[in-house]
């Protein structure tokens, strides 16, 4: 599975929730503790600001200067910016899809 996709459901679940947990990922790309754990070090690496982890709600939030870039590349193509609505328009495309292939529902 691509890493971007990866990133994608991230930046989904951010969107949504204002948040996503290491159980999320887990469980919809059956993956183990540890490398969710690695996944989320390598999108904060990759996008810095974006996200901060939450020990009191044990989740990563999403961070006021957040910006969905790897969601809207997916969604709108490279390079294209997506204004507010249309990217939780974009994050609830993207769960709604999810939940259809893996039949895992994280709206």
């Amino acid at each position: 599975m691509k890493q971007s996709t990866r990133f994608c459901l991230i930046e989904a679940c951010l969107l949504r929730h204002g948040l996503v947990r290491r159980r999320h990922i887990c469980e919809g790309f059956d993956i183990n503790l540890a490398s969710a754990t690695r996944l989320f070090n390598q999108y904060r690496e990759q996008h810095p600001g974006n996200i901060s982890y939450d020990p009191t709600v044990k989740a990563y939030i999403k961070a006021d200067a957040f910006v969905p870039s790897q969601l809207a590349e997916l969604m709108c193509g490279e390079g294209s910016p997506a204004s507010d609505g249309a990217a939780l328009l974009m994050a609830k495309d993207y769960l709604d899809s999810f939940r259809t292939v893996t039949g895992i529902d994280l709206n």
